[in-house]
């Protein structure tokens, strides 16, 4: 096998892995994620955070969270059993000012 012959499956075997990681964190961190958020949220608030809609995680140099139906239950003593009901929810961070703060959000 040739050199260039090599290099060209060394970096198929690379673009390969590359790509399965991709599609393996786009399937698999969004649920593991909207669950912490749910969860964070609602120690955060002390009322239940719940997400009932769609949820993505879009990542570049900014990392952007879409959330849609999110609720906030109410208090016990609360005539409605839902304080707050937001459609559609986009919040968006830069990464780099993670390492340099204040952070961006």
């Amino acid at each position: 096998m040739t050199r260039r012959r090599r290099f060209l499956w060394a970096v198929a075997v690379a673009a390969v892995a590359i790509g399965a990681a991709a599609v393996a964190a786009r399937l698999l961190v969004p649920p593991w994620l909207h669950s912490r958020i749910e969860r964070a949220g609602s120690d955060a608030l002390g009322r239940e955070l719940r997400i009932a809609g769609p949820f993505d995680l879009l990542l570049s140099s900014r990392a952007t969270v879409v959330a849609e139906d999110v609720t906030v239950a109410n208090a016990r003593w609360g005539s409605e059993p839902v304080m707050i009901r937001v459609a559609r929810v986009k919040v968006s961070v830069d990464l780099w000012s993670l390492l340099a703060h204040p952070a961006r959000i």
